[in-house]
């Protein structure tokens, strides 16, 4: 076969989601109903983006979830996904992603990460949640209990309760802390985050991924730096070209897999916040981080954003879907069958709205490694895109 490309959703956090989370480009949002109107305008779009695949130890290796496989001359490729549902085929945090409580207006942090019960402090009260259906011109609201998140300030961040689920919600305004002793304070974030995986970055490179088991002396170096001033850093100008980028995932955050990064040059950033938050702690401080992270950490198999597989569907069962990579393999004998559960609805709508059937190609997103004890199953799918052959490559629709 000749080249193959895939066009699936985001592998991989990168420097794009700096310069997204920047003041400049993040503003405070605009009244509900005016985001409406250009959410309108851009239903059912697939946005393009040139990401590459996780690979695998050989040319021709790429790993599927931590699976390895030998594909030919495979040159997988990504998207990001921007469709826009119709109202039956959301979820309930997609439905309602603002809520208004006590006079204030919170949107949600990551879509379909909810957060511990063991993080849930106690109610504060009922806030209401405003949507909008683009195809029908529908406007919804509704009541949704609030709760405090343990260690966080409510007037930052609140849970709400969906579905007998709790999503976080945080303060729709831009209003950057004085120093990072206030952020450590009003999110207890030696708590409520880890720095347990990072990359190294040289001349702007990444050189190598890497884990740690014990955190505790960073947020202790960090907690020294509490009088670090707020640095207003509109595209990530003061990110060193040598660095540490931590990955920052918390439940009690809703933050998946965005970036904390220490640079040489002695200033630490983040985007777990939704705006670019930068503090100078001085090269000192910087360099006992990411020495102790350096002599201290294991390397580490590449993390992507997402995992991606691609393949023909060969069965739609009670539960679940079968799906068959032999197109992409040099001798279609060596092709390989997944088992993805659809009981969540971002997948399981992809196959009744976009009308997916036996016998097509698509493209699979999923966010945790494939299950090889289990029939490689994969049970965290959260998007299912239709594909087409064109050339000997496998491409996503727009």
């Amino acid at each position: 076969m000749k080249e193959k490309r895939i066009l699936n959703a985001l592998e991989q956090v990168d420097e794009k989601f700096i310069e997204d989370a920047s003041p400049a480009n993040q503003k405070v949002k605009k009244p509900v109903r005016a985001r409406w109107i250009a959410v309108a305008a851009a239903a059912c779009v697939c946005i393009v983006a040139g990401i590459m695949l996780i690979p695998g130890n050989k040319p021709d290796q790429t790993s599927v979830g931590g699976v390895l496989r030998e594909y030919s001359n495979a040159t997988v490729m990504g998207s990001e996904g921007a469709i826009e549902w119709p109202w039956d085929y959301k979820t309930v945090f997609e439905r309602f992603s603002t809520i208004v409580f006590d006079g204030k207006e919170y949107v949600i942090k990551t879509s379909g990460q909810s957060a511990n019960d063991t993080f849930i402090g106690e109610k504060l009260g009922i806030g209401e949640g405003s949507g909008y259906d683009v195809y029908s011109n529908q406007i919804y609201s509704q009541d949704f209990d609030i709760w405090q998140i343990k260690g966080i300030s409510a007037e930052l961040m609140i849970a709400a309760e969906m579905d007998g689920q709790f999503y976080a919600f945080s303060l729709n305004e831009y209003d950057p802390p004085a120093t990072l002793g206030d952020v450590l304070d009003n999110y207890s974030l030696p708590q409520t985050l880890d720095f347990l995986y990072f990359s190294e970055y040289k001349e702007g490179k990444e050189t190598g991924y890497y884990s740690l088991t014990d955190d505790n002396y960073i947020w202790q170096v960090l907690s020294d730096c509490r009088d670090a001033q707020f640095v207003e850093d509109g595209g990530g100008g003061y990110i060193g070209k040598d660095r540490i980028s931590f990955t920052a995932t918390s439940s009690p955050l809703g933050v998946y897999k965005r970036g904390f990064y220490v640079s040489t040059d002695g200033y630490v950033s983040t985007n777990i916040f939704n705006w670019l938050y930068t503090f100078n702690i001085g090269e000192k401080a910087a360099e006992d981080i990411i020495s102790y992270a350096k002599n201290n950490a294991k390397k580490a198999d590449y993390e992507p954003y997402t995992y991606s597989l691609a393949g023909t569907l060969t069965e739609i069962g009670d539960g679940y879907v079968i799906v068959d990579d032999s197109i992409l393999c040099n001798n279609e004998k060596d092709g390989m069958t997944f088992k993805v559960l659809t009981s969540d609805m971002r997948i399981s709508r992809c196959i009744d709205f976009q009308k997916i059937e036996v016998g097509s190609i698509v493209v699979i997103q999923f966010t945790d490694p494939v299950n090889v004890q289990d029939d490689n199953t994969i049970s965290s799918a959260v998007s299912m895109t239709r594909g087409y052959i064109n050339d000997g490559s496998v491409n996503v629709l727009e």
